[in-house]
């Protein structure tokens, strides 16, 4: 059950999709980039890259901590190793935080993300030194959990409205972000409720199935969307169709009111069982 990057149909017929060692070589750019930097205080990976079971729709998300008084430096390190990144089309995302905020409850660190951070950490992820003793504690879960739910709702809706005016590159965006969406948010409902055992997306579906929630079926159904189009993706890249590729698209993009109803549940459904 890999989820991920959506091409455009550009990058399917030039074959600008990443292969498994590109995301091995960009982990270990990183920490050979990262770890001689004195500007970097510290850097964890996270992901289906650093638990092995990436595909060709991964990415690689990257937290890293730096000194506040030495951001140009910094910037300039992250910027390189975002361009290396692209260059073997890998996807990575850097979540930078400085010093100064990450001392205060300002930063961006919420709970349910520094256990991802943990688990990743454990499990190959740790580039550099120990970033998240720096942080601040953060607000409860809770709290963290319905106002993520609350933003994704509207941020799908937003979307959804404007979706026929995007770019080729802008409704590849959102139809990632309308299969991922399923899967972030049953994660966070189990985190919500003290629930969430394990990190990968197997194991969230076990659970939230465990959770004995009628939403149950709707997740499976929509995550088995994603693998529907992986197998497109893969098909394609042997024998490219455009118009059977841009049908696909149009299918994931139907399904925008079904994404809604989902996330629309589980907020009303948190609602109700608020302590």
């Amino acid at each position: 059950m890999m989820m991920g990057k959506v091409f455009t149909w550009k990058e399917v017929v030039r074959k600008r999709v990443p292969q498994p060692d590109d995301f091995v070589l960009t982990i270990d750019n990183l920490r050979k980039a990262f770890v001689p930097e004195e500007s970097i205080i510290g850097a964890i990976a996270f992901g289906s890259a650093v638990r092995g079971d990436c595909n060709l729709r991964s990415d690689i998300d990257c937290f890293v901590l730096y000194d506040h008084a030495r951001e140009h430096e910094a910037f300039g390190v992250i910027q390189s190793v975002t361009a290396m990144a692209n260059l073997r089309r890998v996807p990575l995302t850097c979540v930078p935080c400085d010093t100064l905020v990450s001392a205060t409850h300002m930063h961006h660190i919420g709970s349910s993300l520094r256990e991802h951070l943990e688990v990743s950490g454990r499990a190959g992820g740790l580039l550099k030194g120990d970033p998240l003793r720096h942080i601040a504690s953060v607000r409860p879960h809770e709290e963290e959990v319905e106002e993520y739910l609350r933003f994704k709702l509207y941020g799908i809706q937003e979307a959804f409205g404007e979706s026929q005016t995007f770019s080729e590159e802008k409704l590849a965006s959102y139809l990632k972000k309308l299969l991922e969406a399923p899967m972030h948010v049953a994660r966070k409902v189990l985190a919500h409720r003290g629930l969430l055992e394990g990190d990968s997306k197997a194991e969230v579906c076990i659970f939230y199935r465990k959770m004995d929630y009628a939403l149950s079926d709707h997740l499976e159904r929509l995550v088995s969307l994603d693998a529907l189009y992986t197998e497109e993706l893969r098909e394609q890249l042997r024998c490219p169709h455009e118009k059977g590729y841009r049908m696909m698209l149009q299918k994931i993009l139907s399904n925008s009111e079904d994404v809604l109803s989902f996330v629309r549940a589980n907020s009303m459904f948190l609602a109700a069982t608020a302590r």
